[in-house]
């Protein structure tokens, strides 16, 4: 899709650009989401129609495409009715049963996208713990109280919350918009230098650390997930501001 080539800033006449360009936007679902198969029915349909259905939608398309390429990297036929709805799994999946399958009939396109994708899942010796709110309790659900908590001693200034926007750039439903009364949002922005160490301490609230890349991360903390968003196009341009959200799940 032109806007997606844009914004990963690939030519979409290039098939080496697009390959690589395509393996980035795949990693970024798998971040987003946790899981493959809602990672590969985002890739398809776009992640606005997955957090619009809370699963994969009910295109014959997409459950065909996520089908047909689960069963091809398993070996065996594996029905889209067999897989949970939208949940972000406690142990995420790792991509050597999957993409490294796919990955081995592709030659040397298949090491270029074998290049892209490591340190995409982390290990279990790793992985993101939240840190400690008193939840449940609040404006906007108990959202509120939570991004506050998470924006304060950054050094940045706000410059969003709530608006009368509903969706995000990519037709999914804004934290930010003011119908979502289970779900708060502050858009943070300073200069690049205090931007990038707010990423890197906001992520290590959670036990993860910044590679100076993109931030596209999702925590559970209690019955709430926190969303922080930085230097990507994911669901919009967040390249000159912080968005973090917290929603009721």
């Amino acid at each position: 899709m032109p806007a997606t080539a844009r914004g990963l800033g690939v030519d979409p006449m290039d098939p080496a650009q697009n390959l690589e360009g395509g393996a980035r936007y795949l990693a970024q679902q798998f971040r987003k989401y946790g899981r493959w198969d809602l990672a590969l029915a985002a890739y398809n349909a776009g992640p606005g129609a997955v957090d619009q259905y809370g699963g994969i939608p009910p295109f014959e398309e997409t459950q065909n495409y996520v089908q047909r390429v689960l069963s091809s990297a398993n070996g065996r036929n594996t029905p889209v009715s067999s897989y949970k709805p939208f949940s972000r799994p406690e142990t995420p999946q790792t991509y050597p049963t999957l993409l490294q399958t796919l990955l081995s009939r592709q030659g040397s396109e298949g090491e270029l996208l074998a290049g892209l994708l490591p340190g995409i899942t982390p290990t279990s010796s790793n992985q993101p713990t939240s840190p400690t709110f008193s939840v449940g309790k609040g404006a906007w659900g108990g959202s509120k109280p939570i991004a506050t908590k998470l924006t304060t001693d950054l050094g940045l200034t706000v410059t969003s919350g709530k608006r009368q926007r509903k969706l995000t750039a990519s037709g999914g439903i804004s934290d930010h918009w003011v119908g979502n009364k289970n779900a708060y949002a502050f858009d943070l922005g300073g200069s690049v230098e205090n931007m990038d160490q707010a990423a890197a301490k906001l992520l290590t609230k959670f036990g993860d650390k910044w590679d100076g890349g993109e931030v596209v991360r999702n925590f559970n903390v209690g019955k709430f997930r926190v969303q922080i968003l930085y230097r990507t196009n994911v669901g919009g341009n967040h390249f000159d501001h912080i968005h973090i959200g917290v929603k009721k799940i």
